[in-house]
């Protein structure tokens, strides 16, 4: 039969009517929402084995949540760990040192495989359970600080435990509990524990964590300074015996948190703790230092061998890093203040503090004035569109970590020119800050960035040339290193 044009619009009517039914449904239906684990909390602890193998004795007690019925709960296990390693242990909540034996998982017992690496654990209604297993942590030659997941990669340090949440404690699956994670840890005598962001964590006693999954810990027989500066109080941590007095080390740290208060960051600065760390076994012999920061207070610092002063340069760049990341928020085309800033304002940090002697000082930045004018000409792409680019090239991310510590120079010289001395590319700097702590939300790009100084001059010629074009520098760096000391009213060769 064809159809009529009245047949048609009666189709069409049905059809309206139909869906206008499923928009009322829809919206008379409650609103989704992510499920999480019928969990009130989870409390952890960690124990610490006497006979000091590279393991972990892990035990996490859930918490059922009101008015839970009964049922399954999913746990994340960690790499390495397969729901065979996981037991009930019984009865629940009998504390690490009286040593309950784990239950068998025959029969009935109310543990399983889940999807993937998880263990589904079956909880009773109102009933806490607390499950058990064992993990080792890495060791030998393997360099926990070179971890793609470093600084959250756990290592076994002799003496001493790095301990990371992310590989070592079981999460559930989904939505985290409607409450928050307790930590406890059991140590051996004379051990200690602190945990990044927190610190220290008596042996034996609970301590509620936001998130376990950024949990560090560092644990052993450390040595402990912590002294009040003018950017607050400063923590450092030492696991392992250093090539250099510990004490040295803190009092470095400490001198450099009050220059950076003193030179107009105090307001920006916090209690910070550092993490300072030997290497384990044979790689004490490896001389790269390494840096990290966890969370928003904690720097991490690996050390093989080397003398203090090359730890020191190390050692101010991760302070200037974590400084830098907490004030000034880049998008992609500004990348070259966030990647340049640090390195050479790291140089003028330890220069004005007097850990590099004038001469330290000209050999320093006549090195990063040849590595930078390698990569700039026509053959590679600017400081803005190496930002942009993305992915990142080769070439990009050469440019980013050698041409823009140059530069950052280069404008430093500018700017002070321009200013009679007044003002430099730490101005710029602590004026950014200042906005941002005036608006949290700010994100700068190269012209915003510029305008913070720009009653010193117009330095639209030289973001043309040099930030937007790849202008390569003058050849004589003892001419501009000239410059510099003039500005700074200083002299030089």
């Amino acid at each position: 039969m064809i159809p009529t044009r009245r047949s048609r619009l009666a189709a069409t009517a049905v059809l309206l009517f139909t869906a206008w039914l499923c928009v009322l449904a829809l919206a008379g239906a409650p609103a989704a929402h992510a499920q999480h684990a019928p969990a009130e909390g989870i409390a952890y602890e960690i124990i610490v084995p006497l006979d000091r193998e590279p393991r972990l004795d892990v035990r996490l007690t859930i918490f059922p949540e009101a008015g839970f019925a009964g049922g399954p709960v999913e746990l994340r296990l960690p790499e390495g760990l397969s729901p065979e390693d996981v037991r009930v242990v019984a009865p629940p909540g009998v504390p690490a040192e009286e040593g309950a034996e784990p239950a068998s998982r025959g029969g009935d017992a109310p543990v399983s495989d889940g999807d993937g690496n998880a263990v589904r654990i079956d909880i009773p209604a109102a009933t806490p359970v607390t499950v058990g297993y064992s993990v080792r942590l890495r060791g030998g030659l393997i360099n926990p600080a070179a971890q793609p997941e470093a600084p959250y990669a756990s290592a076994y340090l002799g003496d001493f435990a790095y301990v990371a949440g992310r590989d070592t404690l079981a999460r559930p699956v989904g939505a985290p509990p409607a409450g928050a994670a307790t930590v406890t840890v059991h140590l051996p005598p004379e051990w200690r524990a602190f945990a990044a962001d927190i610190g220290e964590l008596p042996s034996g006693r609970a301590t509620p964590v936001a998130d376990v999954e950024r949990l560090v810990l560092l644990m052993g027989p450390v040595a402990v300074d912590a002294q009040d500066t003018p950017g607050g109080r400063v923590t450092v941590v030492t696991a392992g015996a250093m090539p250099w007095p510990a004490e040295a080390a803190a009092e470095s740290l400490n001198t450099m948190v009050a220059a950076l208060a003193e030179a107009g960051f105090g307001q920006f600065l916090t209690d910070v703790t550092f993490f300072h760390i030997r290497y384990p076994g044979a790689l004490r012999l490896n001389p790269i230092i390494a840096g990290h920061t966890v969370g928003h207070r904690t720097m991490v610092l690996w050390t093989g061998l080397g003398g203090l002063d090359w730890w020191r340069k190390h050692a101010a760049r991760t302070v200037i890093d974590w400084l830098l990341q907490r004030t000034v928020t880049t998008l992609p085309e500004a990348a070259w203040f966030a990647e340049g800033l640090p390195e050479y304002a790291t140089l003028l940090l330890l220069h004005e503090l007097g850990y590099m002697s004038a001469d330290e000082m000209y050999l320093a930045l006549r090195t990063l004035y040849a590595t930078g004018i390698h990569y700039t000409g026509p053959g590679w792409p600017s400081l803005v569109l190496a930002g942009v680019t993305s992915p990142r090239s080769h070439a990009s991310q050469r440019v980013l970590e050698f041409r823009a510590p140059l530069v950052a120079f280069l404008l430093d010289v500018e700017l002070r020119e321009a200013s009679a001395g007044a003002a430099s590319i730490m101005d710029m700097w602590r004026e950014a800050a200042e906005e941002q702590r005036r608006n949290p939300s700010a994100v700068f790009h190269t012209a915003r960035l510029l305008s913070s100084v720009a009653e010193f001059g117009d330095l639209s010629a030289f973001a043309e040339q040099y930030l937007f074009g790849s202008r390569i520098p003058p050849a004589d760096f003892d001419g501009v290193y000239r410059r510099w000391l003039a500005t700074r009213g200083e002299d030089g060769p």
